[in-house]
């Protein structure tokens, strides 16, 4: 499994605020499924939207959206992390 470095989005976003993050496979491995997990902030909260390969196949790609639900004027924001399973 490869797992992306977590995004987020600027300090205090409106609810409906969109960020995503990406992973993909090493050269020579293939895309075989993925996923995403929400760390929430102190006050901000966000949910997945979206968690698709964006592109499939060899040296694949997952893309992972989320959606701010609950928004908050700190610097603690949500973040999401993309993650590839990818097969040999």
């Amino acid at each position: 499994m490869v797992d992306s470095s977590p995004a987020s989005t600027t300090n205090n976003p409106g609810v409906g605020t969109l960020f995503t993050s990406t992973v993909s496979c090493p050269a020579g491995r293939t895309l075989i499924g993925g996923g995403a997990n929400i760390t929430q902030g102190s006050a901000a909260k966000a949910a997945v939207s979206q968690s698709y390969a964006s592109t499939p196949g060899v040296a694949g790609t997952w893309t992972a959206q989320a959606i701010i639900t609950v928004n908050s004027n700190n610097n603690n924001m949500p973040t999401i992390t993309a993650y590839a399973i990818c097969a040999q």
